[in-house]
């Protein structure tokens, strides 16, 4: 009798597990098109990069014409994103020591901060015809998704921010560079040799602005550009050892869509 006692519990505790690593293993990915509805799509196994999208493409009946991979972005919801908050908390530490001048710069940008939204973007190229052909770029995705498809007849534009009078989303032109968008949105300090650009494949580069070391780049439509801001280094180091600006920059490669 104990010993059919023994096997049941093993048997069960044995099932119990199965079931508990099934239901763990699961993928959901909430899917979100510029045009339509958004869906969620539940996988049993987890899938690869290029098989989700492919899923996703036929739930909502596109085309992989009618995408533009540059723009559209995968993000990893299963675990907290704490670098906001961090962004944040020293945002608000550079505000309270800023010089009067600087300090509504500082505000502007905290406050577009907290009204933007972030998450752990997955840095791989979203195109089933590159992911397929490399598995390094085609991994397997477990726990909680948000995937945002942009539609390939979006308005193209850009968004300019930092140490800036005007901080705004432009229209985004071929062949301009970062300095013809400044023109626009006005740098408050003339003493600026380099701008960061965000790409929106979540790439960031320090591209030359002055006139002393000017070098085009092509910015693609959907980056952001980001004016430093002028820092008080006292006390400025993160947990991570980064100053506020190094914060701002890594936190933009994770900015989910409007």
């Amino acid at each position: 009798m104990n010993k059919l006692l023994t096997s049941w519990l093993i048997n069960l505790i044995i099932i119990l597990s199965a079931t508990g690593y099934a239901i763990a293993s699961e993928t959901t990915i909430t899917v979100q098109h510029s045009n339509k509805q958004p869906i969620s799509i539940t996988f049993e196994h987890a899938p690869r990069v290029d098989s989700a999208i492919l899923t996703a493409t036929n739930h909502h009946h596109l085309s992989l014409m009618d995408i533009d991979w540059l723009q559209s972005k995968l993000f990893d919801n299963t675990a907290p994103f704490s670098l906001k908050g961090e962004t944040l908390s020293s945002i608000r530490e550079q505000e309270a020591r800023a010089k009067g001048k600087d300090k509504p710069y500082w505000q502007a940008l905290s406050t577009q901060f907290q009204e933007w939204h972030f998450s752990a973007r997955v840095m791989t190229p979203l195109d089933p015809d590159t992911t397929r052909l490399d598995v390094n770029k085609n991994p397997r995705l477990r726990g909680q998704y948000q995937l945002y498809l942009r539609d390939i007849s979006a308005e193209p534009t850009i968004n300019v921010l930092g140490y800036v009078k005007q901080p705004r989303t432009l229209p985004w032109y071929p062949r301009k560079s970062a300095v013809d968008y400044l023109e626009i949105t006005k740098p408050i300090s003339s003493s600026h040799s380099s701008v960061w650009v965000i790409q929106p494949d979540g790439q960031a580069f320090e591209y030359p602005i002055a006139y002393w070391n000017y070098q085009f780049h092509n910015i693609a439509p959907g980056a952001i550009i980001y004016v430093p801001m002028p820092l008080n280094l006292v006390g400025n180091k993160s947990t991570t050892n980064k100053d506020t600006n190094q914060l701002v920059i890594e936190l933009l490669t994770h900015k989910l869509p409007l």
